[in-house]
């Protein structure tokens, strides 16, 4: 199942009033936005491309998941994967000193998560 992405804003880097220096920053933007994981995860991670996020290309990506009221206690780690444009869910145990985190299985139901994202990139021409 896809997400669906809500892109709260894109602003290119340094524009007026932005305290940001990097190279070519006329070619650079900052889109941040959010997802809803679908009731059903799909093992290896759920498509999210540039495209998805309002960009050409992505050189930065931080995803933050936030559970619903009704989210059970314990929560997900949400991980970008570069090489094949997904969004990745892991999950872990923890038993006396250690914590073993693993994906997500497939087909189990993340709809209580919204993950946030912020993520910076070039531009569509």
């Amino acid at each position: 199942m896809a997400l669906t992405i809500n892109r709260s804003s894109f602003k290119p880097l340094g524009t007026a009033g932005e305290r940001v220096r990097a190279a070519h920053s006329s070619t650079l933007i900052i889109s941040m936005g959010s997802f809803a994981f679908p009731s059903s995860y799909t093992a290896g991670g759920e498509s999210l491309t540039p495209a998805d996020m309002g960009l050409a290309d992505v050189l930065f990506v931080q995803l933050t998941p936030v559970p619903s009221a009704g989210a059970t206690a314990g929560g997900i780690l949400v991980q970008y994967d570069f090489a094949s444009q997904k969004a990745m869910a892991f999950s872990g145990t923890a038993a006396a000193q250690s914590l073993t985190v693993q994906q997500v299985k497939s087909g189990e139901n993340l709809s209580a998560y919204t993950v946030r994202f912020l993520a910076i990139g070039t531009k569509v021409d």
